[in-house]
């Protein structure tokens, strides 16, 4: 299948992902869950230091440096014959790791849709409306919301490019679910802190994997192949 069919049903798949929660209550009656009326707290408190190190500050840092490490490795395999190899690879995961969480961070600023914990329901001062609803007549905000699509968890998702630099299957699986299983443990951390709902965590996930196809679709392979190494034949069938 090319990339453009992929992109297409990646497209297809969001669209629909988000009518469903457009047309059901299932991020609020979820939300409720991680959030204690009675106490008016959630379930993980953000402030926690050794949480946030490891789930929030830590994973980040670590995200930040395999992306520079990446980056590095990929500029240096122009002039290192034994590290050409490893060029292309490489800078796939920098180039995924870089423009996933920039792209999908910067959408916010055009989607104002505000945090569970900012919602009068959860003791904030902003009323609670849907991707594509309107806010009420009567509400007035001098900061618009900022928090659809989840930008912490897209950082997690990025990973998923990974998918994309080995050649056995078998690498590809577990490189794909490596990426799957750090983005969901980021987005679930903010689920449960009151950060973002589940709409926002799936859209970033679809969001990622979409933006990782245009990566490989706009990469110039020709150019590639004589500068950063051979890209892996990830469509080649039967390999193991």
């Amino acid at each position: 299948m090319t990339f453009p069919k992929q992109i297409g049903i990646s497209v297809v798949v969001l669209c629909g992902v988000l009518i469903f929660f457009e047309l059901t209550d299932i991020d609020i009656y979820l939300q409720d869950h991680f959030f204690d009326f009675n106490a008016h707290r959630w379930v993980i408190d953000r402030q926690d230091p050794i949480k946030a190190i490891f789930f929030y500050t830590g994973i980040k840092v670590l995200i930040i440096a395999l992306g520079v490490t990446c980056g590095v490795v990929a500029g240096l395999s122009l002039r290192v014959p034994d590290l050409k190899p490893f060029g292309y690879g490489t800078f796939l995961m920098a180039a995924s790791i870089i423009f996933v969480p920039l792209v999908l961070s910067g959408s916010r600023n055009f989607t104002n849709v505000y945090c569970p914990k900012q919602l009068e329901r959860y003791g904030g001062d902003k009323p609670y409306a849907k991707l594509l609803e309107r806010y009420p007549q009567t509400f007035e905000s001098l900061s618009p919301g900022k928090c659809f699509p989840a930008g912490h968890a897209s950082a997690g998702f990025a990973l998923m490019m990974g998918y994309f630099v080995f050649e056995k299957k078998k690498n590809r699986r577990v490189a794909l679910l490596t990426g799957l299983s750090i983005g969901w443990m980021m987005g679930l951390y903010q689920m449960l802190n009151g950060a973002h709902f589940l709409s926002h965590t799936i859209a970033s996930m679809i969001g990622a994997w979409m933006i990782i196809l245009i990566i490989i679709g706009l990469t110039n392979r020709w150019v590639l192949r004589h500068s950063l190494g051979n890209p892996p034949d990830y469509t080649a069938p039967g390999r193991t």
